[in-house]
């Protein structure tokens, strides 16, 4: 707080010793790295930039080079520059290769619970400018496998609106990466009591609100082929 601040210049004899020792530089540091961090776990919204993220404009994919440029510059003085640097790479990668890195949400138990928590999983991969392929609540099967696969998702995220989830997600996990070798599949929440079976089964990852998006999302660039 302000009022702490003011009592630890105090403390150090006043404004000059407290920069002459190096305490400002030190609060400055620190401040700066605070803000990064709610930044990237979300808990600062900037609609538009990660929560919500806008499209390019035309004339902005036009200028990818120069924008990502002018994003590198600026990285340390925008709030915005590492999401939209985020979103450039994934943009770059789609247009070399003709394909955007997809996600394909899949709801599973009571209907309320698990499309809040495809909404919240829509726009944390959007923020990383993956392609939302598909959301649908598919009954646990061979005919559901096929309808998911069928395009080739990258990532498949579970939401599973269920106070044990595990007995369910766990065939699920083992099954996509035997049909789909290479997918990475994602589980909306915190993890449940013995999560362990599903990352054993195949799962990579969590999310859920207060995790790292930003370097999750660079997680999931790498392992989708995004460089």
């Amino acid at each position: 707080s302000a009022w702490e601040t003011f009592k630890n210049i105090e403390s150090a004899g006043g404004l000059r010793p407290a920069v002459e020792s190096g305490l400002i530089d030190t609060m400055l540091a620190e401040s700066a790295a605070a803000a990064k961090k709610e930044l990237g776990n979300r808990k600062k919204t900037l609609i538009g930039v990660n929560r919500y993220p806008w499209p390019l404009t035309t004339e902005q994919e036009e200028n990818m080079e120069t924008l990502k440029t002018a994003l590198e510059n600026g990285i340390d003085k925008s709030e915005a520059a590492a999401y939209e640097l985020l979103r450039l790479k994934t943009l770059a990668h789609s247009k070399k290769n003709g394909r955007t890195p997809s996600v394909f949400i899949w709801t599973l138990g009571d209907p309320s619970t698990s499309s809040r928590q495809a909404a919240f999983c829509e726009d944390f991969f959007k923020c990383g400018g993956f392609a939302i392929e598909g959301t649908g609540s598919l009954p646990v099967d061979e005919g559901a496998y096929a309808s998911l696969l069928k395009t080739k998702p990258d990532i498949v995220v579970l939401c599973i609106a269920d106070k044990n989830p595990v007995p369910i997600a766990e065939p699920i996990c083992g099954t996509l990466l035997r049909l789909q070798p290479g997918i990475v599949t994602v589980m909306a929440g915190r993890p449940p009591e013995g999560h362990e079976k599903l990352l054993a089964a195949g799962l990579d990852s969590f999310v859920h609100t207060g995790v790292n998006v930003l370097g999750m999302l660079e997680t999931y660039q790498r392992k989708t082929g995004v460089k």
